[in-house]
């Protein structure tokens, strides 16, 4: 997911780039005002360019810090979940079936768990 989301993004930053150069083309072809140096033209370049990059950046590191935190809750909530609900049986204390929301990872677990605590009996003493 996040290679396809990095693809996407780089190929949206080269066609930004691209169209911010194109939109520059005026700038070297004006009759009314005098042609200007090619170190100003650089330089107005390179400043448009590396504001939109940094901003690029930006939204990309923000997509990733928030794909990060959905993906690993959807790896790390069943196993809290689980590990909690294991903890209230092995402590004698009443739970339901366990279960994990739709879209979390490990789905066939929570059915093997609770037909194993279903079979499970406590050794006698």
């Amino acid at each position: 997911i996040l290679a396809g989301v990095t693809f996407f993004f780089t190929l949206a930053m080269f066609l930004m780039t691209y169209t911010w150069i194109l939109r520059l083309r005026p700038i070297f072809t004006q009759t009314m005002v005098g042609p200007i140096k090619p170190e100003e033209a650089f330089k107005i370049i390179a400043d448009l360019l590396l504001y939109r990059l940094f901003g690029i950046m930006a939204l990309m590191y923000m997509f990733f810090v928030l794909a990060g935190i959905i993906l690993t809750h959807r790896l790390t909530g069943p196993i809290w979940k689980l590990q909690r609900d294991l903890v209230k049986f092995f402590d004698e204390k009443e739970i339901g079936p366990i279960g994990f929301r739709g879209n979390d990872e490990f789905q066939e677990l929570p059915n093997l768990i609770n037909k194993l605590i279903k079979g499970y009996r406590p050794p006698r003493e």
